[in-house]
């Protein structure tokens, strides 16, 4: 059985104070395999009288200038995220990288002479591993941001705190005003799963009874303009400590609901903003959120936005009463059924099947630096060139935003693949210069929303949830492709390409039939 307290008995301590959970050493600098780290690992020790349920918290890799400010961090969710760690005991996040994937629990155990067990008091987490030279901290969190313990090293200037094989090993930290940070101890051969007296006393903190459920206060509106983001939003609030927030949304169209976890916005504000481009084409969002404190039983509620896209009648030309033309024009019709016909000043013309309106490219970004112009291209299916679409520039650094992008009708044809790509741009342009530092970010779940209301995911990277690395560095992509296949019955409009410059200026009409209408 394992003993995570050799030695020692801890036991319920009524005046035993501090995090419950409680970083207690970390091996940034271990043997290698394939040239990176092998057996990198942080452990976390559960200081209370209860056993905690660790898929409430999740762990934060810290990039500090200070104990107090971050330049960037990044979270680092276990594989296995379903664990709970008894009382007085500990679980080992073992740093999985591109060198170690093929070693096991057993290679790590015999590493260290433990008798970790996977799933129980061993898990993993998939990262490029811990800096050796570079101040770096980590940090257990719970799933809405709150920091419960943190430990850094590598602070001091000129100071290096990583050696091979030997752990990092932290205790109470002897500031009391600042219990969550924990205090250095100094260096050992690692022991990952165990705990000394001085690590963590003989005191287990007593949990206060817990009888209350989160409350849940929805500030959603109840209608949205179909042409703005949707921000779903609830106050959420409880006597001891919110730890998770899931906010579960679907709409009229796709068949698959989306869930998120949500970090407190401040005042016990939750807020989600499903952007304009992710609700093209539906009519009905139903969400619900979920809130979880780590001992009573879950709150939910749940609620409806309807999106109001106005009265557009039973068939629609893409220009306005009095609108001035010029140049070529992409006249598209749409209607309750197919193929709608298209009349200039009463005259039918010869149409090809097109979408009703321009889709939507979409896709979640983090980690990107200000000034970098990273970019989205269009494959020019005629000249084979790469159009540029759009630059995204702005920092997102540790949050993540959307980048929404309208494809124009000229590169979607029926029959053809549509190609989209994203670029990790140098601070001039989105391309490859081997003179120019590339920007390093992230990028997942890329799609494509149509008209229609579905979504479309690239075939290429099939695993939305995934995060994908960009950029210039040893294994990271300077650009990646995302191509969709449309389906026929999506080409229900009919376009018409209009030269404006082969017809007498002046009023003329442009009308579109649909059936009897």
């Amino acid at each position: 059985t394992h003993d995570a307290t050799p030695g020692f008995d801890p036991a319920a301590d009524e005046s035993a104070t501090g995090p419950i959970l409680r970083i207690t050493e970390v091996l940034p600098d271990s043997s290698n395999q394939n040239g990176s780290d092998a057996f990198e690992f942080i452990e976390v020790y559960n200081a209370s009288t209860e056993a905690i349920d660790f898929s409430d918290y999740v762990i934060a890799y810290l990039y500090p200038t200070d104990y107090d400010t971050n330049t960037s961090e990044s979270l680092w969710p276990a594989t296995d995220r379903e664990v709970t760690i008894a009382s007085g005991d500990t679980l080992v996040f073992w740093i999985k990288n591109s060198g170690n994937t093929d070693l096991t629990t057993a290679d790590f155990n015999a590493k260290f002479g433990t008798d970790l067990v996977d799933g129980e008091t061993i898990v993993q987490i998939e990262s490029s591993g811990m800096a050796n030279s570079s101040a770096r901290g980590v940090a257990v969190r719970t799933n809405t941001g709150e920091t419960i313990s943190r430990a850094y090293y590598n602070m001091t200037t000129g100071q290096d705190d990583t050696s091979a094989d030997q752990g990092i090993q932290y205790g109470p930290n002897t500031d009391t005003s600042r219990t969550d940070i924990q205090g250095m101890i100094g260096y050992a051969d690692a022991t990952p799963g165990t705990v000394t007296q001085e690590q963590v006393s003989t005191g287990l903190i007593v949990r206060p009874t817990d009888t209350q459920s989160p409350t849940i206060v929805d500030q959603t509106m109840d209608t949205i303009d179909g042409t703005e983001d949707l921000t779903i939003a609830a106050t959420i609030t409880d006597d001891q400590l919110v730890r998770t927030v899931e906010l579960t949304y679907s709409n009229d169209v796709d068949e698959t609901a989306t869930t998120l976890q949500l970090t407190n916005a401040g005042d016990d504000l939750y807020t989600a903003t499903i952007t304009a481009g992710d609700l093209s084409g539906k009519s009905r969002i139903d969400y619900t959120f979920t809130a979880r404190d780590g001992s009573t039983e879950a709150s939910s509620a749940t609620g409806t936005v309807t999106i109001d896209r106005g009265d557009t009648g039973p068939v629609n030309v893409n220009v306005d009463e009095g609108q001035v033309l010029s140049g070529e024009v992409s006249l598209v019709a749409s209607g309750d059924l197919d193929s709608p016909e298209i009349l200039i000043d009463g005259q039918s013309q010869e149409t090809t099947a097109s979408l009703a309106d321009e889709p939507v490219f979409l896709f979640e970004t983090t980690n990107t630096d200000t000034f970098f112009q990273n970019g989205v291209k269009v494959t020019n299916t005629d000249t084979g060139d790469d159009d540029l679409l759009t630059i995204f520039e702005d920092g997102t650094y540790a949050e993540t935003e959307t980048i929404s992008t309208d494809v124009p009708l000229s590169y979607v044809q029926q029959g053809n693949t549509l190609t989209l790509s994203v670029w990790a741009g140098t601070k001039a342009y989105p391309q490859i210069d081997e003179n120019e530092n590339n920007d390093d970010f992230l990028v997942k779940s890329l799609r494509l929303v149509l008209p229609d209301g579905r979504t479309l995911y690239s075939s290429e990277w099939s695993t939305s949830s995934d995060w994908i690395s960009m950029g210039d560095s040893t294994g990271k992509n300077d650009f990646i492709t995302a191509t969709f296949t449309i389906p026929d019955d999506a080409f229900s409009a009919s376009a018409y390409a209009w030269d404006t410059t082969a017809t007498e200026d002046g009023e003329h009409t442009v009308s579109a039939t649909s059936g009897d209408d």
